[in-house]
């Protein structure tokens, strides 16, 4: 049986306690209807006593409120700052990632020029045999031969 309902019980017996009470008169009290009231009375005043304080009950709960209410907001205060420092390492990245870019380009340019270079002068290296024999005889037919020796 619920307190509640302990105590609607009770409330019954005292009442109809009561009522014997004020119509005995000079008559003795009725022992059956005293009885069970005065039972009901000590289990229900034994059963409230065993309940926990309930203001320390009500205490704990508005210091668990006051706690999750605090956590709260500082998971909402770390989630924002969370929030604005990805953003920033997501622009900071986009930008890495452009610079990336921009820099491979380059470096594949360079690359290629490089090639070209090594390429150029691969062809001069080859075709110079062949330039020295002309510029002597080129140079004999235009300039006087120490100057030809010269150039030689």
């Amino acid at each position: 049986m619920h307190h509640r309902e302990h105590a609607t019980l009770l409330s019954r017996h005292l009442q109809a306690a009561l009522k014997s009470i004020d119509t005995a008169n000079e008559h003795p009290l009725n022992p059956q209807a005293v009885r069970p009231t005065l039972i009901a009375t000590i289990s229900l005043l034994a059963k409230r006593q065993n309940l926990p304080e309930l203001r320390h009950l009500h205490q704990a709960i508005g210091s668990l409120h006051a706690e999750t209410k605090t956590a709260n907001e500082n998971n909402i205060r770390e989630s924002r700052t969370i929030r604005i420092t990805m953003q920033q390492n997501t622009v900071e990245l986009e930008e890495n990632t452009h610079i990336t870019r921009a820099a491979s380009a380059a470096a594949k340019e360079a690359w290629k020029a490089s090639e070209l270079a090594v390429k150029v002068v691969k062809d001069i290296k080859a075709l110079e045999p062949m330039n020295q024999g002309n510029t002597v005889q080129s140079c004999q037919r235009s300039r006087p031969r120490r100057t030809c020796r010269e150039h030689a």
